[in-house]
């Protein structure tokens, strides 16, 4: 984090009052097409209309009337079950050749892209993809359908079609214990200031890694995930000198199914582009703003199937847009207005028409939305006043409502707002959480897996995170976890792969970073997942048919994963049997099956400690049969090990 000019350390800085604003202005990449208009007073929606809701957006957006959305599976913003399957259906029956491989594109926050198969369901008005493999637990997923996709009218799905959801988490105990740290900085180092970082899975081994984004050394340090949440050394990837790198997103640029970074270089206004190559990212690539580039946001602006990016422009108080031509190569930016001293941004369908939107914090105290044409264009629908000053932003729904709303890191005051949007394009009054001081970044994501999304803030003079659990009233009394010296950022990731999420904490000031894992939730008497044998049904390890927990739902034909994870090139069985609750102890675990008489597959877990097993569930199976399952990993004939048992029962 550096402090900018205009916003000396340790001052106050006044804002004017800002009325919400009423007017309505368009922009698209020429500013000269701007228009006013009246924005009609906005109701917030109920939970049954959101469907609704989405339908008519589609029926009224232009050139879209011939081609409405009527559902979506999982639900726009919503928690998504085991269940693997992706679909949109539509209104009208679609051409099968203008279907295929391409027509969706789904991409995990920390898995990255996620291979799958694509087909029409009977009747042609459904398109189903089912992923090649499990999401990362908590997770959001991203999900865009090419406007390639024609109805056999000719009819054309104009702008394409993107919404996402979050995978589910295993239930936590919203306890956390610090267990590990190391330092970001290389022997003979001074400093780093280490702020800002991304948690995704760069190597595609199965676990997220860190790309940790370097001020003062202008770089970013990728730490790999080796074996059991343990961290390599640091890999520098130097960006341009003077480029202090702060704020970073993952895609898929060039479509080659590597994880790429786009960052936001305060230092010399560049967007820095790293595309990833398996084993870390190429050289980055420059590409200027000159306007003091404070928040990145990567979306597909024309439904044309590749990611393009937005920069909020912080000296210059403008959006930047740049322009993805397919290959990774991005065109020269253009340039718009969103208020004024744009500093942060974050993308996400606000009104439900498919289109992703914008939500866009000025440091003079107001969070404006932005909403997307499907062109490339936008229009300014809604502003509202936010205390203190917007430092960071995130979306996501926190009020169960199916639209994203929108949190903010306010500075100089000592609090996050909520500021919950309607569907419709309005934005309603903040709603403030107290947090310690200077809080400078905040992030979402369903930490003890009750469906709701929790908060995690940081705040940099306090050296501390506030974590506040969410649920249908709000957020609730805050945890707060230590740091060394700042709480510079937080991200909220399933690190040890048991399924409920932990939180890396990045210290700039100190230049560490810290673990805190949550605790889990484990009933006695059944074992529990370890680094040296762990079992996980969909990503989820959660000990399911146990200690009272309800089995994994399947049904039949679904594919659903099993993975095992354990020490690298160890064996690894999987097994059937009956239950045994409490179980039995033994030299190698606690064995919760009272056989293993029936081996469901056996497999050497690859170079990262990983297994992951397609599984079709067969027709011949009951309905409401219940299959336990444990597995046995051997590192030797000398070191075996019982994982956690979970259960498998079959739904209709």
């Amino acid at each position: 984090m550096d402090f900018d000019s205009s916003s000396p350390s340790g001052g106050t800085v006044g804002r004017p009052q800002r009325a919400e604003s009423t007017g309505i202005r368009k922009f698209r990449r020429n500013p000269s097409a701007a228009a006013d208009a009246t924005i009609a007073s906005l109701m917030k929606p109920s939970p049954s209309a959101c469907l609704a809701a989405l339908s008519l957006a589609a029926l009224g957006s232009s050139g879209r009337a011939q081609i409405a959305v009527t559902d979506l599976r999982p639900a726009a913003e919503s928690t998504a079950t085991l269940d693997s399957k992706i679909s949109i259906r539509f209104a009208s029956t679609l051409d099968p050749t203008t279907v295929g491989a391409s027509s969706i594109k789904v991409f995990g926050k920390w898995s990255g892209v996620v291979d799958g198969t694509v087909s029409l369901a009977p009747g042609n008005q459904e398109i189903v993809f089912v992923p090649g493999r499990a999401f990362f637990p908590g997770e959001w997923v991203q999900v865009s359908t090419a406007a390639s996709v024609q109805t056999t009218g000719g009819a054309s799905l104009t702008g394409g079609y993107a919404w996402g959801f979050w995978a589910p988490s295993a239930a936590g105990s919203m306890q956390f214990t610090e267990t590990l740290s190391f330092s970001t900085r290389l022997p003979g180092e001074v400093t780093t200031r280490t702020y800002g970082g991304y948690a995704g899975d760069i190597d595609r081994d199965g676990t997220p890694d860190l790309s940790l984004t370097n001020e003062d050394t202008h770089d970013v340090r990728v730490f790999f995930n080796t074996d059991c949440s343990t961290f390599g050394g640091a890999n520098p990837h130097q960006l341009v000198n003077g480029s202090r790198p702060s704020p970073s997103e993952g895609a898929d640029f060039n479509g080659d199914g590597w994880t790429d970074l786009a960052v936001a270089c305060t230092g010399n206004g560049d967007l820095a582009i790293l595309m990833g190559n398996g084993s870390g990212y190429d050289p980055a690539i420059a590409y200027s703003t000159s306007q003091g580039t404070r928040g990145v946001a990567t979306l597909d602006l024309e439904g044309d199937g590749d990611v393009d990016v937005v920069t909020a422009n912080f000296v210059a108080s403008t959006l930047a847009v740049f322009e993805n031509d397919g290959t990774g190569q991005f065109q020269a930016p253009t340039f718009f207005d969103a208020g004024p001293q744009e500093r942060t941004i974050a993308a996400a369908d606000a009104n439900g028409d498919g289109w992703t939107d914008l939500f866009v914090g000025d440091f003079m105290g107001a969070m404006t939305l932005m909403l997307s044409d499907g062109a490339g264009g936008f229009t300014q629908s809604a502003t509202t006043p936010v205390s203190g000053n917007p430092w960071m932003v995130v979306t996501g729904d926190v009020n169960g409502d199916g639209y994203p709303d929108a949190v903010t890191a306010n500075s100089f005051s000592p609090t996050v707002s909520v500021i919950l949007s309607d569907g419709l394009g309005g934005l309603l009054a903040e709603q403030t959480y107290p947090t310690g001081g200077f809080t400078i970044a905040v992030d979402l994501g369903d930490l003890d897996g009750d469906g709701w999304l929790d908060l995690v803030s940081s705040s940099y003079n306090d050296g501390t995170f506030w974590v506040y659990p969410g649920g249908p009233g709000g957020f609730g009394t805050p945890i707060i976890l230590q740091s060394a010296v700042a709480g510079s950022c937080a991200l909220l990731v399933d690190l040890d792969r048991d399924g409920d999420l932990d939180i890396v904490g990045v210290d700039e000031l100190a230049d560490v970073v810290k673990f805190y894992m949550q605790d889990s939730v484990w009933p006695a008497g059944v074992a529990t997942p370890l680094c040296e044998a762990t079992l996980r049904v969909n990503g989820l390890s959660i000990g399911a048919g146990f200690g009272g927990a309800s089995s994994h739902p399947v049904r039949v034909d679904d594919e659903i994963f099993l993975h095992v994870s354990g020490r690298v090139t160890a064996f690894a069985a999987i097994m059937l049997g009956s239950p045994v609750e409490p179980g039995l102890p033994t030299p190698f675990g606690i064995a919760n099956l009272a056989n293993f008489g029936t081996l469901v597959f056996t497999s050497q877990l690859d170079g990262y400690g990983e297994l992951s097993i397609p599984l079709t569930v067969p027709s011949s199976v009951s309905i409401g049969q219940v299959y336990p399952l444990q597995a046995i990993v051997a590192s030797s004939p000398f070191q075996i090990q019982l994982s956690n048992p979970e259960a498998l029962q079959i739904i209709p």
